[in-house]
Parts: C-alpha cells; sequence; structure tokens
C-alpha cells in the first residue's frame, strides 16, 4: 500500500469507518421503527451515515485513480 501512497493508518481509518457504518445502519434501522423517519436522532445518524458514505466513495474514487496511473 505505500507503494500507491497508502499509509496503514489510512487504510485502518477507512476500514473503522466502514465498520461504524454498518454499526449506525443497524443502529438507525432500530431507530426509525421506534421514533419514525422524522426524528431528529434519527435525522442525525442518518447524515452521518451519508457523510460516512461519501468520504468512502472518496477515498475509494482516489485509491482507483492512483492505481490507474
Amino acid at each position: 500500500m505505500n507503494a500507491m501512497g497508502l499509509s496503514p493508518q489510512s487504510v485502518e481509518l477507512v476500514n473503522n469507518m466502514e465498520r461504524k457504518l454498518l454499526d449506525d445502519r443497524a443502529k438507525l434501522d432500530t431507530l426509525r421503527e421506534h421514533y419514525g423517519p422524522t426524528h431528529p436522532d434519527v435525522q442525525e445518524l442518518f447524515r452521518g451515515i451519508n457523510n460516512a458514505e461519501q468520504h468512502i466513495a472518496a477515498y475509494q474514487n482516489s485509491l482507483n485513480a492512483q492505481m490507474n496511473q
């Protein structure tokens, strides 16, 4: 990974983010069942999930671009 300009720390960070994303999605399902989709806690968690998904997608796009060079 270092040959592609990726540090072990950045890979670990993304892996941790993906694990948290899985946990947050499960939590979101539970919160939606109890509170409904418009509850502030549900909305906050939904925004956090979207932000994490965007960050992971940007990282993957960056990785793909580096591999295609």
